[in-house]
C-alpha cells in the first residue's frame, strides 16, 4: 500500500514539473524572426512630424523592427526606400510573448529624448503580423520578409 502511495506522489509531482516547464516556453520561437513593418501608430505620426516640409505627402513612412536569427534586433524608421537606424541591440525570447530588449544602444537623438538599455515588451506572432505591446501601448506590424534562420537580414542603413 505504502508503494502505490509514493508512486503516486511521484507521478503527481512530475506531472506538476511538467506543467511548470511547459508555461515557461517561449510562443514566440522560430516566429519571431524576420523583418517587421507598420504604417501606423504613435511613433511613426511623431517621427512624420519631424520630417521636412519638402518631404512628398505620398511618401511611405513605417517604423520597422528587424529581428535576426542570432539573437539582435534594429530599429528605425523607412522614408520611401531610405531607413534610419535608431536602436539596436538583443533580443531574449521569454517565457509566454515576452521578449526582453537587452543592451540596447540608441542613437544620440534617442538617448536625449530618454531612449532605454533595456525592455520588456510583448510580441503576439502570427503567420503575417506581429502585435507588439510596450508601455505606451500596442503596434501592428506586418511581416515584410521572412526571413530563414541562416539568411542574411538587411540591415537598416544609418
Amino acid at each position: 500500500m505504502l508503494g502505490c502511495s509514493r508512486r503516486l506522489f511521484v507521478y503527481i509531482v512530475l506531472v506538476g514539473l511538467g506543467f511548470g516547464l511547459s508555461s515557461c516556453a517561449s510562443n514566440n520561437e522560430g516566429k519571431i524572426v524576420g523583418i517587421w513593418e507598420t504604417t501606423d501608430g504613435e511613433m511613426v505620426e511623431k517621427f512624420k512630424a519631424t520630417l521636412p516640409k519638402s518631404t512628398d505627402p505620398k511618401t511611405i513612412v513605417s517604423a520597422v523592427f528587424v529581428f535576426k536569427a542570432e539573437g539582435d534586433f534594429t530599429f528605425g524608421y523607412r522614408v520611401g526606400e531610405n531607413y534610419a537606424s535608431i536602436m539596436t541591440g538583443k533580443y531574449k525570447l521569454g517565457s509566454g510573448d515576452s521578449v526582453e530588449l537587452v543592451e540596447v544602444k540608441v542613437t544620440k537623438a534617442n538617448a536625449e529624448a530618454g531612449g532605454q538599455t533595456a525592455m520588456t515588451v510583448n510580441a503576439v506572432v502570427g503567420d503575417t503580423t506581429m502585435a507588439l505591446t510596450d508601455k505606451t501601448g500596442t503596434t501592428t506590424y506586418q511581416r515584410r520578409a521572412l526571413v530563414k534562420a541562416n539568411a542574411t537580414v538587411p540591415s537598416i542603413a544609418k
